[in-house]
């Protein structure tokens, strides 16, 4: 069952297209897979460590500068 806001149909105005989520979704997370490959490309060729790419992916995620979400 899908939430009452996405309608699998596209012929239901009222609603969010659905495939228009789905594509969003199938982008995101074929972007994560890619950049999650990149990390463990960098682990092997540099013998970097978890606790090494861990901290990158929280240097790449405490960013401030998400005041666009406040709009």
């Amino acid at each position: 069952m899908y939430h009452p806001d996405v309608c699998k149909e596209s012929d239901n105005d009222s609603g969010v297209d659905f495939q228009r989520i789905n594509v969003a979704y199938q982008m995101l997370m074929s972007n994560m897979r890619e950049a999650e490959e990149r990390l463990e490309y960098w682990r092997l060729k540099y013998g970097l460590t978890d606790e090494d790419l861990d901290r990158y992916r929280y240097y790449v995620n405490d960013n401030d500068d998400d005041d666009w979400f406040d709009m």
